[in-house]
């Protein structure tokens, strides 16, 4: 009995003849296609700093986000916060569980990455936090990551206090964040 299965397709057909390899086709298939284009990721950072430019210029019309936090130079609390909680978070009493550092982040990814690191943490419960963002601070210019940090800190609702680390820890280049509890 003839099995079919067992032939070779050319022997089948001997009439076939394989197509010829076309070099420009096989040079179009190997050709790299070029990287995609991130357009939602365009388009949030745009949002963050279309909505970071919006909070500052609530802030700036409208004192009430200022009123209730008592604060100097070095330290912020918000009302209502005993003092000698700042001292704890400055004299890491309270000890930082995460750490965001900024260096070599533009404002608008530092502020995308601080939005994203204080949800994160307060989801996790974690109260006290430290955000590395160097000490450079130049005085005539207030774009500089060090300059954003207490304005974004202090628009946060789950913010209860913030100060810089002590010299040995970094000084004015670390500021240490207390949050609410969840």
């Amino acid at each position: 009995m003839h099995n079919p299965k067992n032939e070779k397709f050319s022997d089948l057909y001997p009439e076939v003849q394989p197509l010829k390899k076309n070099n420009l086709f096989d040079s179009d298939l190997q050709k790299q296609k070029p990287k995609p284009i991130p357009h939602q990721t365009i388009l949030g950072k745009k949002k963050v700093l279309e909505e970071s430019i919006s909070h500052e210029n609530y802030k700036n019309s409208n004192n009430n986000s200022e009123n209730i936090w008592q604060s100097s130079e070095s330290y912020h609390l918000k009302n209502g916060v005993a003092k000698k909680t700042l001292k704890h978070l400055k004299n890491t009493i309270f000890s930082s569980e995460q750490i965001l550092d900024l260096h070599g982040f533009n404002i608008e990814d530092a502020y995308f990455e601080f939005r994203n690191f204080i949800s994160h943490c307060y989801q996790k419960k974690q109260r006290t936090i430290k955000i590395i963002h160097g000490k450079y601070s130049s005085k005539s210019s207030k774009n500089t990551i060090k300059n954003k940090v207490p304005s974004w800190l202090k628009l946060e609702k789950r913010v209860l206090a913030f100060c810089y680390a002590k010299n040995n820890e970094g000084g004015e280049g670390v500021t240490l964040v207390l949050l609410k509890s969840l």
